[in-house]
C-alpha cells in the first residue's frame, strides 16, 4: 500500500489561501454545534453579588441567551467587560458544564457624594466614580465638595463618624484650596478646620458642643485653625 504525501505546491496553496483558517472555522463550529446536540446548552445564568450594577447591561455583555451553545461563551472575553463597568472591582466568569454561566461581582461600595464642575456623583472610599444616578439611598450620603475632595472624602468622613455630635450636625465638607476643610452645618455655620491634627480639631470642637452647645448660638463662623485657641465671629443682625 503507498503513502501519499500532499506537499509542495498543494500546502502552499493550503497556506496562501487561507483555507486552513477556514477549515479550522469550520471544525470549531462543528464541535460547538455537536456539544449542543450533547445537551450543552445554555439554561441558567447565574449572577452574585449584583445590588447595583444594571442588570440589562450585565444581559447585553453576556450576550447569551437560553439553548445557546454553552461552549460558545468566552469568559476571558466578558469578563474585561464587565470589570470596565464603574460599579465592578473585580469579577469572575465562568462557564459550569453542563448548562450554567456564571458571574460572580464584587462591587464597588458607595460612600459620599461629591459635588464638582455642578454635578453630584456618588464616590466609593477610595475616590472612584460609581454614578450619576440619584437613588433615594444615595441621599443619605455624606456630601463634599471640591476639586480633589473625593480623594480625601474617605479621611474627613471617617474621623467625622468618631465625633457623631458633629456628624449628625454637618450638612457637608467643602475642599479647600486642595489642603484643608471647611465644614458647613445644617444650621449654616462655618467651620474652619486645619490642615493637620483633623481628629485633634473634630474633638475640640465636640468637647466644645457638649459643655457650651455652640451650635445653637448666634455664631455664623467658627475658626479652628489655630491650635491653641477657638475664634467664632458672631452674626449681624
Amino acid at each position: 500500500m503507498g503513502i501519499i504525501v500532499f506537499g509542495g505546491w498543494l500546502s502552499a496553496w493550503f497556506f496562501l489561501s487561507g483555507a486552513n483558517e477556514r477549515f479550522a472555522a469550520w471544525a470549531y463550529q462543528s464541535f460547538i454545534g455537536q456539544s449542543a446536540e450533547a445537551g450543552m446548552t445554555v439554561q441558567n445564568i447565574l449572577i452574585e453579588g449584583r445590588e447595583y450594577t444594571d442588570a440589562d447591561l450585565l444581559r447585553a455583555l453576556i450576550n447569551m441567551q437560553e439553548g445557546d451553545p454553552l461552549l460558545d461563551f468566552h469568559p476571558n472575553e466578558v469578563q474585561p467587560l464587565i470589570e470596565k463597568i464603574s460599579w465592578i472591582e473585580k469579577a469572575d466568569v465562568a462557564r459550569r458544564l453542563p448548562d450554567t454561566i456564571y458571574v460572580r461581582l464584587h462591587e464597588r461600595k458607595p460612600f459620599a457624594l461629591w459635588q464638582h464642575e455642578g454635578k453630584v456623583v456618588v464616590i466609593d472610599h477610595t475616590g472612584h466614580i460609581l454614578t450619576e444616578e440619584m437613588r433615594p439611598i444615595f441621599k443619605e450620603l455624606f456630601l463634599v465638595t471640591g476639586d480633589d475632595a473625593n480623594e480625601h472624602a474617605k479621611e474627613i468622613i471617617e474621623l467625622l463618624r468618631t465625633e457623631p455630635i458633629i456628624l449628625s450636625e454637618s450638612e457637608a465638607a467643602m475642599r479647600v484650596g486642595e489642603r484643608r476643610w471647611d465644614l458647613k452645618l445644617k444650621n449654616g455655620m462655618l467651620v474652619h478646620l486645619p490642615e493637620k491634627d483633623l481628629g485633634y480639631a473634630f474633638r475640640r470642637l465636640a468637647d466644645e458642643q457638649s459643655e457650651n452647645d455652640i451650635f445653637s448660638r448666634n455664631i455664623s463662623t467658627i475658626d479652628l485653625r489655630e491650635p491653641d485657641r477657638l475664634i467664632v465671629q458672631t452674626n449681624v443682625n
